[in-house]
């Protein structure tokens, strides 16, 4: 198994088709940053943030409301977070398809089992979406981390627009590095989830397309539905943008459960089902 796995892994992280996700990930946080150089004057910024910091005043806090999951002005990160499916599904979505199609699949069942085959096919999807992702947002972090000192956050500023109903604001301004770190790991485990979504489509259809949008339009029609129903909050195309999110956390985690439960059993199923 564990091997297996180890393989899938290979397969699902060095391939062109994850170097292009990352590629456009990166492009589109990259621009964010240049949009951010251009239309603010960073280095009457850092004077600014020099003086307070002499007066032993509290230096205006630019780091968080800056970077691409907390800058609400800039279209970047809409967009990120909007396309964020697809990055996640591209790497290894269709993946299966293509070892049923060149005879690949046959090969690995005369020497593994199959249910140890789906299941590090499953683990290797997830993490590729994960890290196709997350790469860019944290990257983009970073940057603004040796741009900005770390200072703050601070309510009465309201940089970065969390307010006291946004997805856990408490730890925004207690501990924001906690906070950052959490939407990370939310982030990636939602962009996991998506990849592997993708899996279980392919079970019905040979056109990547297809596989590669499904993740995609049916995280938008959800959204739309619950924006019908004023449950917008409850969409991840909503809160995984962490400048909008305003869902509770026991709903968060109980969706996220559910949706992680809900791919990897019914990828084992028709997988199971579909070589029996």
């Amino acid at each position: 198994m564990k091997k297996m796995i180890s393989l899938e892994i290979k397969r699902a992280l060095f391939n062109k088709k994850m170097l292009i996700s990352l590629i456009v990930g990166m492009l589109i946080s990259g621009h964010q940053i240049w949009l951010y150089l251009h239309t603010n004057d960073v280095g009457n910024m850092k004077q600014m943030v020099g003086y307070f910091e002499e007066q032993a005043m509290d230096a205006p806090d630019y780091l968080w409301s800056a970077w691409i999951g907390e800058s609400g002005m800039l279209f970047n990160g809409f967009l990120f977070f909007l396309i964020l499916p697809l990055l996640a599904a591209f790497p290894h979505g269709n993946s299966y398809m293509l070892d049923e199609k060149n005879g690949y699949l046959k090969s690995v069942f005369t020497r593994t089992k199959k249910k140890n085959y789906y299941f590090a096919k499953w683990i290797a999807t997830f993490f590729s979406g994960g890290l196709a992702v997350i790469i860019p947002l944290i990257l983009n972090f970073l940057f603004f981390m040796t741009l900005f000192p770390i200072i703050g956050p601070y309510p009465e500023t309201a940089h970065a627009g969390i307010t006291d109903i946004s997805t856990l604001s408490h730890l925004f301004y207690s501990t924001p590095f906690l906070y950052v770190g959490l939407f990370f790991i939310i982030i990636f485990i939602f962009a996991g989830i998506y990849a592997t979504l993708s899996l279980i489509v392919t079970f019905f259809t040979d056109y990547s397309f297809i596989i590669f949008s499904f993740p995609f339009l049916i995280i938008l029609f959800g959204t739309m539905i619950l924006d019908l129903a004023d449950l917008s909050f409850l969409s991840p195309q909503e809160f995984l943008y962490p400048f909008q999110a305003k869902i509770s956390l026991p709903l968060l985690v109980l969706e996220m459960c559910s949706f992680l439960i809900l791919s990897l059993f019914s990828y084992l199923h028709f997988g199971m089902r579909g070589t029996d």
